[in-house]
């Protein structure tokens, strides 16, 4: 059986987001306010990022940079295209989405 004081903690994996962002201060491990908050579209408003860090998944310890803070953002997101950028490559089937590093999973997203 589990550990009963570990909480699950839910993230999209979207193919639209320019970056990763998360609505939750209390996902981050390092984080620091933007001088000035940056304005970004949504698909049904306009919010600001306040700030950005560091979050480590407890899955594999994986640590995720940076990842952008909204505070009235409800769902945490993962960026398929900073995947992209920061050199790590996809594979998908209608079961699960899976990102890789090499031939090593890193996530794995499943509907």
């Amino acid at each position: 059986m589990g550990d009963k004081n570990m909480t699950v903690t839910e993230w999209m994996l979207n193919s639209g987001a320019s970056d990763h962002f998360t609505g939750d201060i209390n996902d981050f491990v390092e984080y620091e306010t933007l001088s000035k908050p940056t304005v970004v579209h949504t698909a049904n408003a306009q919010t600001s990022v306040v700030g950005k860090g560091t979050v480590v998944l407890q899955i594999k310890n994986k640590v995720i940079h940076p990842i952008l803070y909204i505070p009235d953002l409800t769902t945490r997101l993962f960026s398929l295209g900073q995947f992209h950028v920061a050199g790590l490559h996809s594979r998908g089937s209608a079961k699960e989405i899976s990102v890789h590093e090499g031939d090593e999973e890193f996530l794995t997203f499943y509907p």
